[in-house]
């Protein structure tokens, strides 16, 4: 009887050897960055959904602890209420400037909305449809962020939107942000939706028909976009005001022709005003208006810009 109770502790030992090997080449993985202009982000990761009772979901692919507790440490003192309810915004999802995400999530803290509807670039171009989507909990330092899942099945269900678990948690334009959005808004749930580049303008439409449906009071509609990239400073503020006057003079076959140097994501930004004409809340606030070569004081380094604006 021995010889079997030894080579069962001997294949114990080789199983937990290898499980303890494996977490030491993840956690190694996890830390893997790239440098861009001046700024650490985490590469895209695919790991493995976390279950639980809740249900599954998506493990914190990109957070920069550091750079957050700092944003939101420099956002603390400026908590003045804004005299309106904030319809829909833009902010960047660059990691850099986690000041002005920070300060976009602390203004609209106080309106408490149900509902987030957070649009962002499909960067990579992943997936095989032109809006993705997600079913998924976030995990985040703070608790899990909860999806809207009526609104993503309506959205399922009419066409619109495709789910794609794999590219939702890989993509830093919306997974980025949600540390930010359970930190300020805890009770919030979101709709995550990542928008082809190569999206048209009626194709915009359709899932502007599809949003309008949902929109009310307490829901708030955020374009995770940043704006100019590879310029110097002194060229991404030419480009942004080209940019920005698109935008005030919502000129969608203007917006749609802008490539990287003006923007990255022209159909998130499109369906973001559609929908505040929509709902007739045009007006708006540009709380930060910055670029990453301006944030690092040297005008020499390729740069990405970035907007922080609010609809009422």
């Amino acid at each position: 009887m021995r010889k079997p109770v030894f080579w069962l502790i001997a294949l114990t030992f080789q199983i937990l050897l290898i499980l303890w090997l494996l977490s030491l080449t993840t956690h190694s993985s996890n830390r893997t960055s790239s440098k861009n202009f001046g700024l650490t982000l985490p590469v895209s990761i695919t790991k493995l959904p976390l279950v639980s009772a809740e249900g599954p979901a998506h493990p914190m692919n990109f957070l920069e602890e550091e750079l957050f507790f700092q944003g939101v440490a420099k956002a603390k003192k400026e908590r003045e209420r804004l005299p309106y309810l904030v319809a829909g915004g833009v902010v960047p999802h660059h990691l850099l400037p986690t000041e002005i995400i920070a300060r976009f999530f602390q203004k609209i803290s106080f309106q408490k909305p149900k509902t987030v509807v957070l649009l962002g670039p499909n960067h990579l171009e992943s997936g095989s449809y032109p809006v993705l989507t997600s079913r998924y909990l976030w995990e985040t330092p703070f608790g899990r962020v909860e999806p809207e899942e009526e609104v993503v099945e309506a959205l399922v269900n009419q066409s619109q939107a495709k789910i794609d678990e794999e590219v939702l948690a890989n993509e830093h334009s919306v997974a980025g942000l949600m540390p930010f959005l359970k930190y300020y808004l805890p009770g919030s749930k979101v709709v995550p939706l990542v928008l082809s580049n190569k999206m048209s303008l009626t194709e915009v439409e359709g899932l502007v028909k599809s949003l309008q449906e949902w929109l009310n009071l307490e829901t708030v509609i955020i374009a995770s976009v940043d704006f100019s990239h590879y310029l110097t400073s002194s060229e991404a503020r030419e480009k942004d005001e080209v940019s920005l006057a698109a935008v005030k003079s919502f000129n969608y076959p203007k917006i749609f022709t802008l490539n990287s140097e003006y923007l990255d994501s022209p159909s998130s930004i499109a369906t973001l005003l559609m929908l505040m004409q929509r709902q007739e809340t045009t007006n708006l606030e540009i709380f930060d208006h910055i670029n990453s070569g301006e944030m690092l004081k040297d005008d020499s380094v390729p740069t990405t810009s970035y907007f922080s604006i609010a609809y009422y």
